[in-house]
């Protein structure tokens, strides 16, 4: 609104932080002069990602026009509806008779910016609520085309691949907003009405795009379908590869959608929970390959994403830096897993100068992503709480993280918030972790005085 936030050199205290957060700021730019010579790199230019947003916009707002209120509707009387005269013809009249071919164009911009690109380098981009749907489309659609593209697929199958990406959650305008935006986990009651989002996304781009590839459909159809058949709609088996594509087995475009999807869903923050770092997201999919995602797929998406992207925040887990805090400066296209690192604190959070490794050269050197108020999660460990956190992702739920116990008095201005907080509610100041070793990380209980990995003692 044109009003004067912060002046220039104004130094970013908590309170400022928690005020801005107050105001509906998702995020900022900041200006560093450590770090004011790295460049993270955008997948497509702005303008580009904005205009393929407002066109997703219209687009889905025509459809809910053209419901007139049916999301009241039961599903079989959605089903019906979709297919009525009425719905069509109301359809075509709000799109000046253009229906889904505006965001055709925008497809063909998203594949020729992604046709000489081989790598993802770069941090999630930032979704603000209001809009997260078209941010997300947008997203997946740019990462299951590059995937696509390094499979080999040639212009025109990337095309249709790209359309049905862009609308593959279209279904979900029949799903009511309070268990869209439901802040907990959903009941079996909701969670069967969300999984119903496919097969309504599939009649409307049957219907409303005749004209295309039946495939186009496909990509909202099987997107949450798994490669053991524990997904939905219609519990159907994948090929545990590409290019066979046999009836009735999750297809290509479903198979690659899929990984796209819940790498996006995963890394993106929420209003009720934050995103996962990216390196805990890649672990993840590692986790999934086989049981439930193409393992075909995983291997390309592994050659593509960087674990560490340009920009992360990192702390050094290892020999004589241990503790020393940073960012990913740059990093080797053909070397994704050893990133450039700038120090810029040591462990207590004090400023020094700026010390620069390569980890290319300095191998053993072991990192982790910090992200600020983010809850401390347990190693992924068993595959069934693997298996309860794609559920969770697939319905676009939090992740209801194992949160360790905090020290819950904060040591900035000393509010006693509730124990299960990882930021003060009153300054938004991180809150230590009672029984986390600061040697060593590893995670004690909350009454230990001495960590059982190290010896060292917990209140040092």
């Amino acid at each position: 609104h044109n009003r004067l936030l912060l002046g220039r050199g104004a130094t970013l205290k908590d309170s400022y932080v928690t005020r801005l957060k107050q105001m509906g700021l998702p995020a900022l730019y900041i200006q560093d002069a450590d770090t004011s010579d790295i460049s993270v790199p955008e997948m497509i230019p702005p303008a580009a990602r904005a205009k393929a947003i407002q066109n997703l916009t219209n687009t889905f707002q025509a459809v809910t026009h053209s419901l007139d209120g049916m999301r009241q509707l039961s599903l079989e009387e959605a089903h019906e509806h979709v297919h009525s005269k009425r719905f069509i013809d109301t359809f075509k009249s709000t799109t000046n008779n253009q229906g889904i071919d505006q965001i055709v164009g925008d497809v063909d911009t998203l594949v020729d910016q992604i046709m000489n690109k081989d790598v993802i380098l770069g941090l999630n981009s930032i979704k603000i609520h209001d809009n997260y749907t078209f941010q997300h489309s947008i997203d997946v659609t740019l990462m299951a085309l590059l995937l696509a593209r390094k499979v080999g697929w040639k212009k025109e199958r990337l095309t249709a691949f790209g359309i049905g990406c862009l609308l593959h959650d279209l279904g979900k305008i029949f799903i009511q907003s309070d268990i869209l935006n439901k802040p907990g986990r959903l009941s079996e009651e909701e969670f069967e009405i969300m999984k119903s989002h496919p097969t309504l996304g599939f009649d409307l781009i049957r219907t409303l795009a005749p004209h295309l590839s039946n495939l186009v459909a496909h990509v909202a159809y099987q997107h949450h379908e798994r490669q053991d058949g524990s997904g939905y709609p219609r519990g159907i088996k994948g090929n545990q590869a590409l290019g066979r594509n046999e009836p009735d087995t999750i297809h290509d475009f479903g198979a690659i959608a899929a990984v796209a999807d819940i790498y996006d869903a995963m890394a993106s923050d929420r209003p009720y929970r934050q995103g996962w770092p990216v390196d805990r997201v890649v672990n993840l999919i590692k986790e999934l390959s086989g049981s439930h995602l193409n393992p075909r797929v995983v291997e390309i998406f592994l050659q593509t994403v960087a674990p560490f992207p340009i920009g992360t925040n990192i702390r050094i887990l290892n020999g004589s830096y241990v503790g020393y805090e940073g960012v990913v400066a740059d990093i080797e296209d053909k070397d994704l897993t050893h990133p450039i690192v700038r120090l810029l604190s040591d462990p207590q959070g004090n400023r020094i100068d700026a010390i620069q490794f390569d980890l290319r050269i300095d191998e053993d050197m072991q990192l982790e992503s910090v992200r600020d108020g983010a809850p401390q999660l347990e190693p992924l460990g068993s595959s069934q709480k693997v298996v309860t956190i794609l559920n969770q992702a697939e319905a676009d739920r939090p992740l209801q993280p194992i949160i360790q116990q905090n020290n819950a008095i904060c040591s900035s201005c000393g509010y006693e918030n509730q124990p299960s907080v990882n930021v003060c509610s009153e300054c938004g100041t991180g809150l230590p972790i009672l029984g986390k070793c600061k040697s060593c990380d590893h995670q004690n209980k909350p009454s230990s005085k001495f960590c059982s990995e190290c010896g060292s003692s917990l209140n040092a």
